[in-house]
């Protein structure tokens, strides 16, 4: 961003840590605990809102199109997992996972430092075995860490050994993967 800009990169950062201060967005950490694959290692940025998300695409009155669509519902389900352990004082940590090789997973749930839950978020019924390409490099470093599909499936099914989860029977489960503060 700061290179785009033409700005100090610190002068983004403070940009950013403004946003965060005003509780109009936050940093979800890259995963960097791996020893094998070379990590990703700067935040993802999500803005508290997908309206506000669809304002700065000025796509408020537009449909949404299939790209934007799955980066809301993404941003969506993140943010209903921050509000969840907001909300209920726990101790877990959200974070995301990719390499420098571009396999990534969207969204990972670390409670009392340890890894309970790695999810790939899909804004589609359907899915098949290439939507958890993320998940089977991820499974390589972390074998013994639980991995989901989230989506929006009528029903949870297994799919290559890993369950593939309609979202609100996902955000149901949420509580317990999160815990207690």
């Amino acid at each position: 961003v700061a290179r785009d800009a033409g700005l100090a990169t610190r002068t983004v950062q403070e940009y950013y840590q403004i946003l965060e201060d005003t509780l109009i967005g936050f940093r979800l950490p890259a995963w960097q605990r791996s020893e094998r694959a070379r990590m990703v290692a700067h935040p993802r940025f999500h803005l508290f809102d997908t309206g506000i998300t669809n304002a700065l695409c000025r796509r408020l009155g537009a449909p949404v199109d299939g790209s934007l669509r799955g980066r809301l519902f993404e941003q969506w389900l993140v943010l209903e997992c921050w509000r969840t352990i907001d909300n209920r004082e726990a101790e877990a940590r959200l974070f995301f996972w990719r390499t420098n090789h571009g396999a990534e997973v969207d969204l990972l749930i670390e409670r009392h430092g340890r890894l309970v839950l790695a999810a790939e978020i899909k804004a589609r019924p359907h899915v098949s075995g290439a939507d958890l390409s993320g998940l089977r490099s991820f499974a390589e470093a972390h074998p013994d860490v639980p991995r989901m599909l989230v989506c929006e499936a009528p029903e949870s099914y297994q799919l290559h050994g890993t369950r593939v989860m309609p979202y609100r029977e996902f955000l149901a489960r949420l509580p317990r993967l999160v815990g207690r503060g």
